[in-house]
């Protein structure tokens, strides 16, 4: 996947610093972009579920190892949102599309329609 201004590849680590993974700025250009993807909640229907479970666990590891369970911890989450990061990635690369935001210009300002 390309962005349609300035042609530049979409990579992983360029995706990573998104704040938001259903809008796109493009790194090169600042050209901004809706991601559509097919079944794109159910990525965030598991991510919800997984943070769920994390925080399950983290309570649980909390009482039985106290402080000690902090760093292990910590570092299975980051594991597995490095995980969810990778196959939202692929999967919009492979099967989504992106829109043009209406509006804005490559810079980020707002068009005035002239």
């Amino acid at each position: 996947m390309r962005c349609e201004n300035c042609q530049a590849e979409i990579t992983f680590p360029m995706a990573l610093r998104q704040a938001m993974p259903h809008r796109f700025r493009c790194m090169k250009c600042g050209a901004r972009y809706r991601v559509r993807a097919p079944r794109l909640g159910l990525f965030f229907l598991g991510i919800a579920a997984a943070f769920a479970a994390l925080v399950y666990q983290f309570t649980l590891g909390m009482a039985a190892h106290g402080p000690s369970f902090i760093l292990p911890f910590l570092v299975v989450a980051a594991g597995v949102w490095l995980v969810f990061e990778f196959l939202l990635h692929r999967h919009i690369t492979r099967s989504g599309q992106l829109t043009p935001l209406e509006g804005r210009t490559a810079g980020g300002e707002e068009d005035e329609g002239t």
